[in-house]
């Protein structure tokens, strides 16, 4: 059974990135930071060779992957892949809507008195909670994105070599079940940078989490979804 390594960057951030809203299937433009951040992921990768590059059909993941590839220094540079499976969750009737709102709206429905539901429970979790209180019940179950986006990580597995390393543009709740998944603990930080690597070996369907949230930006803040 052949072993893959996968780097997993983070998108640079975005205007729904700036306003806070839930970004998920919809999209906004990288900002000029979030630009910077793609320019500066692609400066720490440059010397990676890539069998093989894929990123969401999202336009935020899609431009970040190629400001990466554009530095890439390899030999023969691949070409950026784009599959729908690798999008981030739905929040069906919380696209676009404010977080911040959407949250307290939930809390007051379960009636619970402060605290952050997105750290209180595990990142499967949090996306049940969207499904269940979504006013039009369009929200992903975290089953059923499981389902989707285990489609899109068997596929890089059947193409790319063995030994090989992909390059996979992603998104932060991605990324933050992913994290729970592999290891059965919330990444700290929960919320990862714009712009940040994470690695992840994988054989057949098993992973193993070798680094997360790599910036080498100081200054760099997070920013949710």
């Amino acid at each position: 059974m052949k072993t893959i390594k996968l780097y997993f960057v983070r998108h640079g951030e975005t205007y729904f990135n700036q306003l806070g809203r839930f970004q998920g299937w919809s999209g906004t433009p990288l900002t000029e930071r979030g630009i910077r951040e793609a320019e500066h992921a692609g400066h720490l990768l440059k010397e990676i060779e890539f069998a093989a590059a894929y990123s969401s059909d999202t336009s935020r993941a899609e431009q970040t992957g190629q400001l990466i590839l554009q530095q890439n220094r390899a030999a023969a540079r691949p070409e950026l892949v784009v599959l729908p499976e690798l999008r981030e969750h739905f929040y069906g009737g919380f696209e676009g809507c404010c977080k911040r709102e959407a949250w307290q709206q939930i809390r007051n429905k379960l009636g619970i008195d402060g605290g952050e539901l997105q750290w209180d429970y595990t990142p499967d979790d949090v996306q049940n909670l969207l499904h269940e209180n979504d006013p039009d019940q369009l929200a992903e179950t975290s089953a059923q994105f499981w389902e989707r986006y285990e489609r899109g990580l068997r596929q890089i597995g059947d193409q790319t070599p063995a030994d090989g390393n992909a390059l996979v543009i992603t998104h932060s709740t991605v990324l933050r079940a992913l994290v729970w998944r592999v290891t059965g603990q919330v990444p700290v930080p929960s919320i990862p940078s714009t712009g940040s690597v994470t690695i992840v070996s994988r054989t057949g369907t098993q992973m193993v989490l070798l680094a997360y949230n790599q910036t080498g930006i100081s200054e760099n803040r997070q920013t949710e979804q």
